[in-house]
């Protein structure tokens, strides 16, 4: 299994400074990239990217130190965490009503049609805003909580490995939730 962390010379912690790993990147890239003459190692730059690809998101990241530190992936895909769950279903329904406003959209021939969705649109646009707030400072206070437990890891690395998962699976649903909710909201101001 490559190791990440030792490709991009960072220590194998759970927390990496984000702009930190992006400026040693830059610094490591500038002179591997494909097109510069004389210097340019695509194998290198491409292991390297791959490399930043994992480390600079936590969920990809804590995967990647979490398949390290165990000897390889655990195979299971993670539960909610409870941290989160009770948000599944307002996420769920406000999909679903996005989907239905959408199919109402699609079937609207005329622009008379498409004004009487208008407030409809309005709202989805606002929940989406109320949801994506929340969801937001649910990540920061997720980030939060992955600088302590990388305190902890340097005290006992038994006993962080569980909060660790926890955070991963944290991390996965919220940043795949946001992504979701973003793409819903780009929809909806398509269609204004």
């Amino acid at each position: 299994m490559t190791d990440h962390f030792a490709a991009l010379d960072q220590p194998r912690r759970p927390w990496i400074d984000p702009s930190a790993l992006k400026d040693h990147f830059h610094s490591l890239t500038a002179t591997l990239h494909p097109d510069i003459p004389l210097t340019g190692d695509a194998t290198r730059f491409a292991m390297l990217n791959g490399a930043y690809q994992v480390l600079r998101e936590p969920a990809s990241r804590l995967r990647h130190f979490l398949e390290l530190e165990r000897s390889g992936p655990s195979g299971d895909r993670p539960a909610v965490p409870a941290s989160i769950a009770s948000r599944f279903m307002t996420i769920a329904a406000l999909r679903q009503a996005f989907e239905t406003f959408m199919g109402e959209q699609h079937k609207a021939s005329h622009a008379l049609q498409r004004a009487l969705l208008a407030p409809q649109r309005i709202d989805l646009e606002k929940q989406i805003a109320v949801v994506l707030n929340d969801l937001e400072s649910v990540a920061q206070q997720a980030m939060d909580d992955l600088r302590a437990a990388d305190a902890g890891w340097a005290t006992d690395r038994v006993a962080a490995l569980p909060r660790l998962a926890e955070l991963q699976a944290q991390f996965a649903y919220l940043s795949k939730w946001i992504a979701q909710l973003q793409e819903m909201r780009f929809a909806l101001e398509a269609v204004r």
